[in-house]
């Protein structure tokens, strides 16, 4: 078998051909208007929450970006494991090193994350979302397939992060 070929990408819909990527990505789209409202998908999973209330700490307590952070995951979640997910972190600190989040002004890359790879699909999600006529009708995976051109690869909270922030109106437009 070879590599998936996806056509058609777009946060609405996509095709694909052959091979065994073919069912993830049919599973994806089915399961894309579970938990949406009349206006489209709104649930916030837990990393959107945490980074929800990492904002609002930064903004109403003067914490920088990454205290905000650890508290707001601490106080979301008791297990360890999850304490430790850095790539939502990433997402969540590189919105800050950018000034995209609301109340965060820009600074030089490196000073909140080194993460580059979670950083840079954070900063794409906000694009494409900038871009998009109804972006809060957007489920995380399709928003991730657009992010990465429609190659799959597993997601770990990237775009719940993005998606929570730009829902509850704390990404600057």
């Amino acid at each position: 078998m070879g590599p998936s070929i996806l056509i058609g990408v777009s946060s609405i819909a996509w095709a694909v051909i052959a091979t065994s990527a073919q069912s993830k990505v049919i599973r994806l789209r089915r399961r894309a208007g579970r938990g949406a409202d009349s206006a489209g998908y709104k649930k916030v999973s837990g990393c959107g929450a945490v980074a929800i209330a990492a904002a609002n700490l930064v903004k109403q307590h003067g914490l920088g970006p990454p205290e905000a952070w650890r508290r707001a995951v601490a106080a979301t979640f008791a297990g360890p494991s999850y304490q430790k997910m850095g790539s939502p972190k990433g997402a969540f600190l590189g919105l800050c090193e950018e000034g995209l989040v609301v109340g965060v002004p820009a600074v030089p890359p490196g000073t909140y994350t080194k993460s580059r790879k979670n950083k840079g699909y954070a900063v794409a999600a906000v694009n494409i979302l900038q871009r998009t006529a109804t972006p809060s009708s957007l489920h995380p995976d399709a928003l991730w397939l657009d992010v990465l051109g429609g190659v799959w690869i597993k997601a770990n909270g990237q775009m719940d992060v993005v998606l929570g922030l730009w829902n509850a109106g704390l990404i600057r437009r």
